[in-house]
């Protein structure tokens, strides 16, 4: 007896494995939820109720403000011209590593028959 398949094999295990990762991490949020709901030990004060402008203020504002922040100091970073005349000086001219010692100009009299180029010949 032959099993049809709906799927093909690669699609059949990647949907295995979104299943298998699904069913983890919902066995793992709903282990971590029972200490909880524990209730509050003989000793200690009962928690205060947070209101609605706390919990934005602390899940959405102070985030926002930290990333305008971080993003304002890097921008004002990356503005600055650079500190050192030396280095602009480097950055101006073409580099050649590896190339001749000369520099680049020292390139430019040669042909790709004196040097083997693409042509395939030594």
């Amino acid at each position: 007896m032959t099993t049809m398949r709906f799927l093909p094999a690669p699609a059949a295990r990647a949907w295995r494995r979104a299943g298998v990762v699904t069913a983890l991490t919902l066995t793992g949020v709903l282990a971590t939820v029972a200490p909880a709901s524990a209730s509050v030990p003989e000793g200690w004060d009962t928690a205060e109720s947070v209101s609605g402008l706390q919990f934005l203020l602390v899940l959405l504002v102070f985030p926002l403000v930290a990333f305008l922040v971080i993003w304002v100091l890097a921008h004002l970073a990356a503005s600055r011209p650079p500190r050192y005349a030396k280095a602009v000086e480097l950055h101006q001219g073409q580099t050649w590593m590896g190339g001749p010692q000369k520099g680049v100009q020292a390139a430019t009299g040669t042909s790709a028959e004196e040097t083997g180029g693409a042509s395939a010949r030594w």
